[in-house]
């Protein structure tokens, strides 16, 4: 097994909101489905072969209309040797690769804090990396 070029730096929470509606009956609104919203910021460097990757997710909404509402902003900052990937490369890597990453950190955060709450336990579906920011 070969180590990566391309390596990043423990993830880090930078921003955490969770709001649950306690006026949400359960019963009545069984059938309502959990709106999830991402989006990805890339802030290379303009000298240097690394970035700072973040997404940000948000699961519900606020007021009456669902259970609770969740927002998670984590980060972490990626580098690649230089010489060793295209710029298209780093492109996908940092679009894709960084961003599942960070993902695969973020959800057992948003399942943990979701249970905790007066519901069940929300895990966040797979999310589709491969079409234009949303």
């Amino acid at each position: 097994m070969k180590k990566s070029e391309f390596q990043f730096t423990s993830p880090a929470v930078t921003a955490l909101e969770f709001l649950v509606n306690e006026a949400f009956d359960v019963e009545k609104n069984s059938k309502v489905g959990i709106s999830t919203s991402f989006s990805r910021s890339i802030h290379q460097a303009e000298n240097a072969p690394e970035a700072l990757v973040e997404i940000t997710i948000e699961v519900g909404t606020k007021g009456e209309k669902a259970p609770f509402f969740l927002s998670i902003t984590i980060g972490a900052h990626f580098k690649w040797e230089e010489g060793v990937y295209t710029d298209e490369e780093i492109q996908g890597l940092l679009s894709q690769n960084a961003v599942s990453l960070l993902i695969a950190y973020a959800r057992p955060i948003i399942a943990s804090i979701t249970n905790a709450s007066p519901f069940n336990a929300y895990n966040l579906p797979f999310i589709n990396l491969t079409e234009a920011d949303r």
